[in-house]
């Protein structure tokens, strides 16, 4: 946890928090739920895709049944803390090593752990696919989407700032939107 600008406009502290060190991978998913939901399959160590917010949570509620564990999907607070923690700007040449973007010719996302971790040991924050956040507005549950996909050109402005974002309705699926954990 720390205390840092929530998309570089609201002060906020968070308290200690674990976050995945990997998306969720189809490979667990199918551990998990019995069934592999993703568009592209053929390798299980790629991140579970085409999934919802909906979807994200049935799977958290029935790991944490399976483990005792209270695993939730990340705040976009959590995630952002997440990818700032190397407090610097990158270089065009770093974003490279950490992400993957429409420059790598991808035509699916690719396993995970393939490029370098920040430095925290997190793997693919930036591309590979979007992350589902959950925030609470008005007492109501709001999910955004961050870190950019595979189909994303790789832009120092987009992948240097962090701030892009968008919502994803409770039951939207993607083939580009993927999640991981957090404790």
């Amino acid at each position: 946890g720390g205390t840092f600008n929530l998309c570089g406009q609201f002060r906020i502290t968070l308290p200690d928090y674990y976050i995945g060190e990997t998306l969720v991978t189809q490979e667990l998913w199918k551990a998990v739920m019995d069934c592999n939901p993703s568009y592209y399959k053929g390798n299980e160590k790629r991140p579970v895709e085409n999934i919802s917010p909906k979807d994200c949570k049935k799977f958290v509620r029935k790991l944490s049944k399976l483990t005792g564990e209270k695993f939730r999907i990340p705040s976009e607070a959590e995630w952002e803390f997440a990818i700032r923690s190397d407090n610097k700007l990158w270089t065009f040449r770093e974003i490279r090593k950490i992400a993957w973007s429409i420059l790598d010719k991808m035509k699916a996302p690719r396993t995970v752990k393939q490029k370098c971790p920040n430095v925290l040991g997190i793997y693919d924050l930036l591309g590979n696919v979007w992350e589902i956040c959950l925030n609470h507005f008005n007492n109501d549950e709001e999910y955004i989407a961050r870190g950019g996909s595979f189909l994303y050109k790789l832009d120092y402005t987009f992948y240097t700032k962090f701030f892009h974002r968008y919502e994803v309705h409770p039951m939207t699926t993607d083939t580009t939107i993927g999640f991981r954990l957090a404790l």
